[in-house]
């Protein structure tokens, strides 16, 4: 009669076949492909972040999305990178590619040892391994990416402004926006990398390909409008400004940024006791303006009345007590950083993978 010890080995020899199958490799492959390629095309929560910072970011990344917006929260789409469900899809290809790679190999050598002469093709065969193998080594790319590599979401610039991004302040790296290539949505951008020994390098991306230094890749997520304001006094002194949102933008010249579905910011001339209000608005039928155009209101302290409005198109210079403001219509791009080592092993790995499946093509 037959013991439970005599049955184990069929178990092990089942559950080793199911865990190496060819279905079971496709399926995690499409499911890490699709993980990585929601990554690619939702912005994606930037690491390190605390529980406040990183709330208020999912908040306002699913407020771009309207009402599709907590449906993509809710499935996870903004933390896809950092996600469990590409983490275990990792881990079980590996493990399953291993499992291939190993069987493989065993399979091939018995082929290739009982080939007949003369046979045209005598390393098809090693096809499918080489492909597994090459597989694992993008598998270990993506992995330098995740130790190694670093990323930067929402990096928001205006012409001639810099930023050093939370995520490259240890590397003492800061972006330029030299400007952008035209006033419409889908303008190109010309973006300026300074490293911390000063030197500089250019990068131009735009909203259909990425820029790219090394491995250092920029995205550009956005753009959208944007009110230059700069002040002066009547000795033609510049005056400070500072924009009302938290942590925002603060000197002689400001930018205020309208993101998607924003339309309204807030900026204050502390020196003169003065708060400004500007609305964007993408056209103002009832008084003739078929185009963008910004409304900008002066308060001054507490009082409810504005003590000045102006229509701004283009551009616009306006004078308050002794103080002379320059509004001036622009744009603004939101970015995206990633610097990643493991590109080029990944690319590698990838190559491999189809030289293998093509040896192995009947």
């Amino acid at each position: 009669m037959p013991s439970d010890r005599d049955h184990r080995p069929d178990v092990l020899d089942r559950a080793w076949r199911i865990a190496g199958a060819p279905r079971v490799t496709l399926a995690l492959l499409t499911l890490t492909g699709v993980m990585l390629a929601v990554a690619l095309i939702f912005p994606q929560q930037p690491p390190g972040l605390d529980r406040v910072a990183a709330e208020s970011w999912l908040a306002e990344t699913a407020a771009r999305y309207g009402s599709l917006g907590v449906v993509l929260r809710t499935l996870g789409v903004f933390v896809a990178l950092d996600g469990l469900i590409l983490r275990v899809a990792v881990a079980l290809l590996a493990f399953n590619l291993l499992l291939s790679l190993a069987t493989g190999i065993g399979q091939a050598r018995q082929v290739w040892r009982g080939r007949p002469a003369g046979e045209r093709r005598p390393f098809a065969a090693f096809g499918w391994p080489l492909a597994w193998l090459g597989l694992l080594i993008a598998l270990l790319g993506l992995w330098v990416n995740d130790v190694a590599g670093w990323r930067a979401a929402d990096v928001a610039l205006a012409p001639g402004s810099s930023v050093t991004p939370s995520a490259a302040s240890s590397r003492g790296l800061q972006l330029r926006l030299d400007g952008v290539s035209a006033a419409e949505r889908d303008a190109a951008s010309a973006v300026t990398l300074v490293m911390p020994d000063g030197a500089a390098q250019q990068i131009n991306t735009g909203p259909r390909w990425p820029g790219r230094w090394g491995n250092l890749w920029l995205f550009q997520r956005a753009t959208g409008p944007a009110l230059a304001v700069a002040a002066r006094d009547g000795e033609g002194q510049t005056l400070s400004l500072q924009t009302l949102e938290t942590g925002g933008e603060a000197g002689s010249a400001i930018h205020l940024l309208f993101r998607q579905n924003q339309t309204e910011q807030g900026f204050g001339l502390p020196a003169r006791n003065l708060t400004f209000r500007a609305v964007s608005y993408e056209a103002l039928p009832e008084k003739g303006i078929g185009r963008p155009v910004f409304l900008v209101e002066a308060y001054r302290g507490d009082a409810a009345t504005p003590v000045f409005s102006q229509l701004v198109e283009d551009e616009a210079v306006v004078a308050i007590d002794d103080a002379t403001l320059t509004l001036r219509r622009d744009y603004y791009v939101l970015l995206g950083m990633a610097y990643l080592p493991g590109l080029p092993v990944v690319i590698a790995g990838a190559l491999l993978a189809l030289a293998g499946a093509l040896v192995a093509r009947p």
